[in-house]
């Protein structure tokens, strides 16, 4: 019996240290402003910081030690970068609703590489140069127009002949 009141009160206590930890918790969780911070993908120049977090980007001073948000329209804004001067930014965004998947990594899998995401055919591997898209330049509209230019040349399309156009001349004669 000594024993059973000994095991119940090992346990009460530790249920009451379990309370006590879960008051804490919740006591930190309701002081936080806001959900946590989670932050993503940043870029550092000077003593700038631009990242993403909450689905907009954000700058922050290393030496202010603060954050402000610069963006805030409805789409979500990732993968910022500052120009080589640091005077612009370019990020990638997603107003209209479409989605964006930037392969991450890539398997050297028997004589060949696999790349996460590889899309559709014809599966062309393009490279995403940040200095083409800061001068106003998309490196993968250039290579798909490239591309159909050459399939044209190769095999060309013949323009159909419109119909003729419709013979009116009746209402001339019968007006009404």
């Amino acid at each position: 019996m000594d024993f059973l009141r000994r095991t119940s009160l090992k346990n009460r206590s530790r249920c009451q240290v379990l309370i006590f930890i879960a008051s804490i918790c919740a006591a930190s969780i309701a002081a936080a402003d806001g959900p946590p911070p989670f932050l993503r993908r940043p870029d550092i120049h000077g003593d700038r910081i631009v990242f993403t977090s909450e689905g907009d980007l954000w700058l922050a001073s290393v030496a202010a030690g603060s954050a402000r948000r610069i963006t805030t329209h409805a789409g979500v804004e990732t993968n910022a970068r500052f120009s080589p001067d640091g005077k612009m930014l370019a990020f990638n965004a997603q107003y209209d609703g479409g989605r964006l998947n930037i392969p991450n990594y890539a398997n050297w899998v028997e004589g060949a590489w696999i790349i996460e995401g590889p899309g559709v055919e014809p599966d062309i591997t393009v490279e995403q140069d940040p200095n083409a898209v800061l001068e106003g330049r998309d490196p993968q509209l250039d290579r798909a127009i490239a591309y159909l230019k050459e399939k044209i040349a190769a095999q060309p399309v013949s323009r159909p002949t419109p119909p003729p156009f419709p013979d009116k001349s009746w209402r001339k004669r019968n007006p009404g």
